[in-house]
């Protein structure tokens, strides 16, 4: 356990570290008693952060770096060389983690992001499993090697890793390295009786039921029998490591093996389920680094005057509701915007209209009742707005609340 002085509780403990994780135990780690705390200053370390995600995925993990960077530690960030921009200026280390998030971002909406949808979907289902394995043959070198961009980077072995799931490679390069893993993640990804597993595409207001219990293995099974070759593989040849033998639930080894899982939302708005072990906390929300402080690596803070029509825009009328999709691939967005210009026309309503990857275009439409914008932080933009409808991102969803908005 870490203070905020920075002294550090030892506990002892029988924690498999490295070698064949198929013999490890979960007892290791009921059994371990802490000890009193003792005054043993913690080391500074080298820490990987593996995301896989858009850029609402990754911002909250710049600011947990730039946290660990506060205490002293080297932080990398690996992630899509598309963030190496957002995660460079604010003075964090970027490592080039493969694939395309716009294409999984495109993926997710096609298939609802339910195991039914991938099943509808096999086309496309197959690019995604190609684009996972380089995800996953990536993930060694993210905690291994000097940056490839940069010619003068420093060598880099991580002393401990922090990642979220759809890395996949995690677990793996951690057995590889005999090094400490923490999971962290916005969405439940552990069993739990309460609610179904997020991608299950069960409903999540019924009663505790095994159904939702059963959801997380069902879900942890099939992503591993699609891609437990390809790990045994890449296991075998680029780690070292022995297979994991077919049948043996290796698709929940970071639960069997009891590794440490942040959830980041905050428990006022969900709480902790009673059936998570003590392995298991929900810790709240990583708020994105303010618009207002300039970085380490001397970005300017955010300028309004650089979007004076939207604040001409606000200062016009009454405050707008604002409509947002984050990082969401939308396939029709002709469509999408004449549904938003419509309901803003029948109810007389201003709405400020935020997009990305998708580009909606509704104030000409609109006559102006609407205004489109593009990337703009948060925390400047919702504390002027109404209310906040959107595509139920964690981080719009906490930046809403946030800002005490419906």
């Amino acid at each position: 356990t870490i203070a905020a002085d920075g002294t550090m509780g030892v506990a002892p403990s029988s924690a498999n570290r490295g070698g064949d994780m198929t013999r490890a135990k979960s007892r290791f780690v009921d059994d371990s008693t802490p000890s009193p705390q003792v005054n043993l200053q913690l080391p500074k370390l080298s820490i990987a952060i593996l995301v896989v995600g858009t850029h609402g995925d990754v911002l909250p993990f710049v600011s947990l770096a730039l946290a660990l960077q506060a205490k002293g530690h080297r932080v990398r960030i690996a992630t899509h060389a598309e963030h190496r921009k957002l995660v460079m200026s604010h003075g964090v280390e970027h490592f080039p983690l493969a694939g395309n998030p716009k294409l999984l971002s495109q993926w997710m909406v096609q298939t609802g992001g339910t195991l039914a949808g991938e099943l509808r979907h096999l086309k496309s289902s197959q690019r995604k499993l190609a684009m996972l394995e380089q995800i996953v043959r990536s993930s060694w070198p993210a905690v291994t090697a000097k940056d490839p961009f940069d010619f003068d980077a420093r060598p880099f072995v991580a002393d401990a890793i922090i990642a979220n799931p759809p890395v996949m490679g995690h677990v793996h390069v951690a057995e590889a390295l005999g090094c400490p893993l923490h999971m962290m993640f916005p969405q439940p990804w552990v069993p739990t009786r309460a609610f179904p597993h997020p991608m299950s595409g069960l409903r999540n207001d019924v009663r505790d039921s095994d159904v939702n219990l059963r959801s997380y293995h069902l879900f942890d099974e099939a992503l591993w029998l699609g891609n437990a070759a390809t790990i045994n593989t890449w296991r075998r040849h680029d780690l070292g490591l022995p297979v994991i033998q077919i049948g043996t639930l290796g698709g929940n080894l970071t639960e069997r093996l009891r590794v440490p899982f942040s959830f980041m939302w905050s428990p006022s708005l969900v709480p902790k389920p009673e059936d998570w072990g003590p392995h298991v906390q929900v810790c709240g929300v990583f708020h994105p680094p303010a618009s207002s402080a300039t970085s380490a690596s001397g970005s300017k803070a955010f300028d309004p005057a650089t979007v004076t029509g939207l604040t001409k825009w606000l200062s016009k009328g009454r405050p707008p509701v604002f409509i947002g999709f984050g990082s969401m691939v939308v396939a029709d967005p002709a469509a999408l915007s004449a549904t938003v210009v419509e309901a803003a026309k029948k109810t007389g309503t201003r709405v400020l209209v935020q997009s990305n990857w998708t580009k909606l275009e509704t104030q000409a439409l609109s006559g102006g009742l609407c205004f489109d914008v593009g990337p703009c932080p948060h925390d400047w933009l919702l504390p002027q707005v109404a209310a906040v409808i959107h595509h139920g991102g964690a981080g719009t969803t906490a930046a809403g609340l946030r800002a005490g908005k419906p």
